[in-house]
């Protein structure tokens, strides 16, 4: 079975009271016999307030009766359909009839693609862009990954010590570009991070819509480790969501 619509149009002559009652009357007989021969009919009214006085479509003729309701249903053909509604009782009540195939609009696929966490190595080389004093640093950041995210990446760090051992923040954002999983494009990392007394806290997360090229729709977040050898190590959760 396939989905079609029928437009009421009504005329512009009034209808009585018993007019509209025969109406009513005849429609329901004739409703419950399509429903029963499996059209499954699903109706819909179209308020009078929705109706827009000197708006029309270029291609519409003037004086055009306006839509008035709507009629869904299901039939095997288009033949089969408008035999549907040549049989409705309206025709009778100065209502003319337009039978439409119909389908729903196709809401847009989004196709998530979730990877795995994934781990590599990375070098780090900190440059100081200013004098720094015993409270406040910055720094350029210029950055090598290795592994599943094969890429450079340049940034600036701002750091706060204080006179506290062990208490310190940063901040940073580096922009990566390279390839991810075999995709290529760039994207932009936000660091913050803080140690207090010796316990870290770091958070480092994907700018939103800061992905270019195949890493449109890119998230994630990023953990940092260094080794006791003083290697570092980065996890990366990532997910990339792209609407074909």
């Amino acid at each position: 079975m396939k989905s079609f619509v029928i437009l009421f149009r009504q005329g512009p002559h009034p209808l009585t009271d018993a007019d509209k009652a025969a109406r009513q009357t005849a429609i329901s007989t004739w409703a419950r016999e399509q429903n029963a021969a499996g059209h499954k009919l699903e109706p819909r009214s179209i308020a009078p307030d929705a109706t827009h006085p000197g708006i029309t479509a270029p291609n519409e003729t003037s004086g055009l009766w306006p839509v008035t309701a709507l009629l869904f249903l299901e039939a095997r053909d288009l033949a089969e359909a408008t035999a549907v509604a040549a049989a409705h009782p309206a025709k009778d009540y100065n209502v003319s009839m337009e039978v439409r195939p119909w389908s729903p609009p196709a809401a847009p696929a989004v196709v998530v693609k979730q990877f795995t966490k994934i781990s590599g190595a990375f070098d780090v080389n900190m440059k100081p862009q200013s004098a720094a004093d015993a409270v406040v640093g910055r720094f350029s950041l210029d950055k090598k990954y290795h592994g599943e995210l094969e890429a450079t990446a340049t940034g600036e760090m701002l750091t706060a010590m204080t006179a506290t051992k062990g208490s310190a923040g940063y901040v940073a954002i580096e922009k990566v570009t390279g390839t991810l999983a075999g995709r290529s494009g760039t994207f932009h990392l936000q660091h913050t991070g803080t140690m207090n007394r010796g316990a870290p806290s770091l958070t480092i997360t994907v700018v939103p819509d800061s992905g270019t090229g195949e890493l449109i729709g890119l998230t994630g977040t990023m953990d940092i480790k260094i080794g006791a050898d003083g290697a570092h190590i980065y996890v990366f959760d990532f997910a990339i969501t792209s609407t074909p």
